[in-house]
């Protein structure tokens, strides 16, 4: 046995099909039914994989360019450092605890 799962629109109140999609919209009023989680979606699609701490755009200069180049490696290798520190931590505890 199958069930259908509804969900009521937040504009009109009616109850819908609901499939789980961010973009399913009202049948009757057009309205998105999770208007919230739709803008979520469209702002990650927006930004896309740009995971720079500092946006390079076209208009900047080339130094300002060059040091927000610099400046995203430089986060990008401390946060990998840091996570390396940790697991060599975690590591050394581990065999201490084991053969002492």
């Amino acid at each position: 046995m199958s069930e259908i799962s509804e969900i009521k629109c937040p504009n009109c109140g009616q109850w819908n099909p609901w499939i789980d999609e961010d973009d399913d919209k009202c049948a009757s009023c057009g309205e998105y039914l999770e208007p919230e989680r739709y803008r979520r979606s469209v702002e990650t699609k927006v930004q896309g994989n740009n995971r720079n701490y500092l946006v390079i755009n076209d208009t900047d200069a080339n130094i300002v360019k060059i040091g927000k180049i610099f400046v995203n490696g430089l986060r990008f290798v401390s946060y990998f450092a840091a996570t390396a520190f940790f697991l060599l931590m975690t590591f050394i505890i581990v065999l201490i605890a084991l053969f002492v």
